[in-house]
């Protein structure tokens, strides 16, 4: 087929264009394995980076705040404690329904104090020294 005079050489790049553009189809691109699509994904690394996170410091804490609300329930008579404020105490009495603990502070039993549980931060601190 003769080329058409006025057109030159930006005609002859526009025919190879089109020749190009109706060559044959390419195969479609295999599917990739749902691991490879997955990690692949932008969400991916802040969702691990999210699990990491409640992994290392959330499940610790909730674990650690849930030990500490077993001990002070246990709470007994004659069980040695300690105070948020730093009162070093026998408990007397401590009835499981109630939030009031009372405490014997001296040796002689002259000196009581009610303290609420939520304040009582160490529990039998001989013992727990003996177990570690």
């Amino acid at each position: 087929m003769p080329w058409p005079l006025g057109l030159g050489l930006r005609g002859i790049i526009a025919d190879v264009n089109l020749l190009v553009a109706q060559g044959p189809k390419a195969a479609p691109a295999a599917d990739k394995p749902f691991i490879l699509q997955l990690m692949e994904n932008p969400l991916f690394p802040i969702v691990g980076i999210l699990l990491i996170f409640y992994m290392t410091l959330v499940v610790p804490e909730r674990r650690r705040k849930a030990e500490e609300a077993k001990r002070i329930a246990a709470i007994g008579k004659n069980d040695r404690v300690i105070t948020s404020g730093g009162l070093h105490g026998t408990v007397v009495s401590a009835s499981p329904e109630s939030d009031v603990v009372t405490l014997r502070l001296d040796e002689s039993g002259q000196v009581r104090v009610k303290v609420s549980r939520w304040a009582l931060t160490v529990v039998n601190e001989k013992k727990a020294k003996e177990a570690e």
